[in-house]
């Protein structure tokens, strides 16, 4: 399926901007996350098959801290709950499986071997190029100067447009507030900013062929990307 080119290119202002975010199934922040992460990654997997596009790499995840991390020890317990296969890895195996690491011996790791990186760009387009397909109408970079409730019916009034409907759903990332108060409403969210690095690299070391996606959790906990289409490491 050739993905459409001819609309407004994706916005670069949004939480699923770069070309891949971290799939993880075992979560060092809490179980109750498992169900919904092996869920997603079901659906993520029949939209790779129903458009054809594949948006999901499994280069697998390794998650690195100290023994006593509270972060592994839900990896660990969360992968024992719900039957995830997870290998426990010591420093040493770590270094000689991916000569990128050089662990000390006070870290371990827990390595998921079917999870990986979601292509969010790639599925972005995918889904849009679907929505497109069943006629979905798209309004690129407007202005949402009002929206107003009529009984069952949902009005919202662009720049040079009004678009009415029965049913609303706002996805508006950094911006929902902007659009609820609109309505009158409010959530207690504030926009945080993460910034990003990429590292020009060995493509040997570090593509996505060979190199994992990667926590680190010691003190703070950090994550990265193996390297797609040459893109360096994240």
């Amino acid at each position: 399926m050739a993905l459409i080119d001819k609309h407004s290119p994706l916005q670069v202002q949004g939480s699923h901007h770069s070309e891949m975010r971290i799939i993880r199934h075992a979560y060092g922040e809490g179980e109750k996350y498992v169900p919904l992460a092996i869920k997603a990654s079901e659906l993520w997997d029949e939209l790779g098959k129903s458009s054809g596009e594949r948006v999901f790499e499994k280069t697998g995840v390794l998650n690195v801290g100290t023994k006593n991390s509270s972060f592994l020890n839900n990896v660990k317990a969360s992968a024992q709950r719900f039957s995830l296969p997870v290998t426990e890895l010591t420093a040493q195996e770590i270094n000689t499986t991916w000569k990128s690491f050089s662990l000390d011996n006070r870290l371990m790791g827990c390595f998921e071997k079917n999870s990986g990186g979601l292509l969010s760009e790639k599925a972005v387009k995918t889904f849009r190029q679907l929505a497109y397909q069943d006629g979905t109408q798209f309004y690129f970079n407007d202005i949402v100067k009002m929206v107003s409730i009529k009984k069952s019916l949902i009005e919202v009034s662009l720049e040079q447009k009004k678009i009415t409907g029965d049913k609303l759903l706002i996805t508006a990332g950094k911006g929902t507030n902007q659009i609820l108060s609109l309505l009158g409403y409010e959530l207690p969210v504030t926009p945080f900013r993460k910034p990003f690095s990429w590292f020009n690299t060995d493509e040997d070391i570090y593509s996505s062929s060979v190199f994992p996606a990667w926590t680190f959790d010691d003190t703070q906990t950090y994550y990265g990307f193996p390297s797609i289409k040459n893109a360096g490491v994240k």
